[in-house]
C-alpha cells in the first residue's frame, strides 16, 4: 500500500527538487537579462516594431496614457542614447587629438635626444684621503672640548703665533 508521505532520501523526490531549483535559478538569470541595458534596448525596439507592424489594431486596443507614455518612453530612451553617443564621439575625440598631441611631443624629444652630442665624463683624478681623514678625527677630539680647554688652545696658537 502506497502513501502520501514524502520520504526526503527517495531519489525521484531529489530530482524534482532540482528541477524546481534549476528553473528558478533560469527565472531569475532570465531576469537579471532582461533588466541589463541591451535587453531593455531590445525590448524597446521590438515594442516599437511590434506597434509599427499592429499599427491600427494597436491604438485601438490600447488606452490613450499608456499610448502617450510608450511614445514618451521611446523618444526618452532614443534622446538619451543620442546623447551618450554625441558625448562618447566628443570624449572619442579629445582622447584621440590628446594622444596624437602626446605622440607627436615623444617623438620631437626622441629625435632631438638622438641629436645630442655623446656625454664624455672627464677622468677622476685619485685623491689622498688620509689627509682628510686626519682632519676629520682633529675636528671630532675638538668638537668634545670644553670652555676652560677652548680658552688655553687659544692661547697656544697666540703664542705659536708670535713666535
Amino acid at each position: 500500500m502506497k502513501t502520501n508521505t514524502i520520504d526526503p532520501f527517495d531519489n525521484e523526490n531529489l530530482n524534482i527538487k532540482e528541477a524546481v531549483d534549476t528553473a528558478l535559478k533560469d527565472a531569475k538569470q532570465k531576469e537579471i537579462a532582461a533588466l541589463s541595458g541591451y535587453e531593455l534596448a531590445q525590448i524597446i525596439k521590438a515594442a516599437g516594431d511590434y506597434i509599427d507592424k499592429n499599427k491600427w489594431g494597436f491604438y485601438l486596443d490600447v488606452e490613450e496614457s499608456v499610448k502617450y507614455s510608450l511614445g514618451y518612453l521611446l523618444k526618452t530612451v532614443e534622446a538619451a542614447h543620442e546623447a551618450n553617443q554625441k558625448a562618447m564621439d566628443e570624449h572619442y575625440d579629445k582622447l584621440s587629438k590628446t594622444y596624437d598631441e602626446y605622440a607627436l611631443k615623444r617623438r620631437n624629444l626622441c629625435e632631438m635626444v638622438a641629436n645630442l652630442p655623446p656625454i664624455k665624463f672627464p677622468e677622476v683624478p685619485y685623491v689622498n684621503t688620509d689627509g682628510l681623514q686626519r682632519l676629520f678625527d682633529m675636528a671630532e677630539k675638538l668638537s668634545t672640548l670644553n670652555d676652560n680647554q677652548w680658552g688655553r688652545l687659544l692661547q697656544l696658537a697666540e703664542a705659536l703665533k708670535t713666535k
